[in-house]
């Protein structure tokens, strides 16, 4: 989901949901349903939610719009899947409150952690980094932390950028 919040002045904007065509071998469509319409590429199910107001245009293959974003207004623009299951279109204002739950489970979470002195702020974001690691129902590392760094001092990770030296 994206939630666009006006700060100041007048910002126009254009959005645009397409599905990929799975290294050609499938083709999205769209999919008029009782509930609306829906993006299909093979076993896939795509909906666009987005805020009241907001015009969706729809093509065979894509969901687009645009927006005019004014000082203080808020938008949202939500996309909810299901693969190999009937797809539940929630409405935009259920996925912004969901986002608020989400940030509120995260500060609470982190506000629980203590640290002091000058790295606070890194050790709290590298602890936060590592929380997201954890699959929640088993505590398993969902990955490695370390997947893209440079195996020795000085040598280049998966994506040739160059490591930084100690000093």
């Amino acid at each position: 989901m994206r939630r666009i919040d006006g700060v100041e002045g007048e910002v126009p904007m254009r959005w645009r949901v397409a599905p990929g065509t799975c290294l050609n071998t499938a083709s999205p469509w769209a999919r008029q349903t009782l509930h609306g319409t829906v993006l299909r590429i093979r076993d896939l199910s795509l909906g666009v939610c987005v805020s009241e107001g907001m015009a969706v245009d729809w093509t065979d293959q894509a969901a687009t719009g645009q927006l005019t974003v004014t000082a203080g207004a808020r938008h949202v623009l939500g996309l909810v899947a299901s693969r190999g299951e009937p797809l539940m279109l929630s409405s935009a204002d259920d996925i912004d409150a969901g986002l608020d739950r989400t940030v509120d489970i995260w500060a609470n979470w982190s506000d629980q952690f203590e640290c002091t002195g000058d790295w606070h702020d890194a050790v709290r974001r590298s602890v936060l980094m590592l929380k997201l690691l954890i699959h929640n129902p088993t505590g398993a590392i969902a990955v490695a932390a370390t997947t893209s760094l440079p195996e020795r001092l000085g040598g280049d990770n998966p994506f040739g950028v160059a490591a930084l030296r100690n000093s």
